[in-house]
């Protein structure tokens, strides 16, 4: 056994640590602009925050929202995703956040979470696993929830 009993305690302190030193620095504002602050240039438009459709649309973007739209299984004279897209908008035009959307959903990157409140943060991940329970808060069929009948 190397380094006794307390090694790995002492292993994942200094884990800890530099993990802790390195969300410091990411999230530094003293006028430099960390990562994710608003001076930084790396901020990226997001959904607003009571809105879990849009959020699930960001993080695992349309294919996934829309049923895979376009893959194997799919109609080609389906227009589910494009409809749900509009009406999630209210038919106004597209917002910010959906003008740089990847096809595929936004990484959980270190500066999208550093620009990101404690408040916003819960709220995102509890939209998450309502849609992962399959509780049904708005977003219907297409959000796994069904309709509760």
């Amino acid at each position: 056994a190397s380094g006794g009993p307390t090694s790995w305690i002492t292993v994942l302190l200094d884990d800890f640590s530099r993990l802790r030193m390195y969300l410091v620095q990411c999230g530094d504002d003293g006028g430099g602009g960390g990562i994710g602050s608003k001076n930084s240039g790396t901020r990226l438009d997001v959904p607003p925050m009571k809105d879990g459709h849009a959020w699930h649309v960001f993080c695992l973007g349309e294919d996934e929202v829309g049923g895979n739209a376009g893959g194997y299984f799919q109609d080609s004279d389906d227009d589910t995703a494009t409809t749900t897209a509009t009406t999630a908008t209210g038919g106004a035009a597209t917002p910010k956040w959906r003008h740089s959307l990847p096809p595929e959903g936004n990484v959980p990157t270190t500066s999208l979470l550093c620009q990101m409140d404690q408040v916003m943060t819960r709220r995102v991940l509890s939209h998450h696993v309502s849609y992962l329970l399959g509780d049904d808060y708005g977003g219907g069929d297409a959000y796994g929830g069904g309709s509760g009948d």
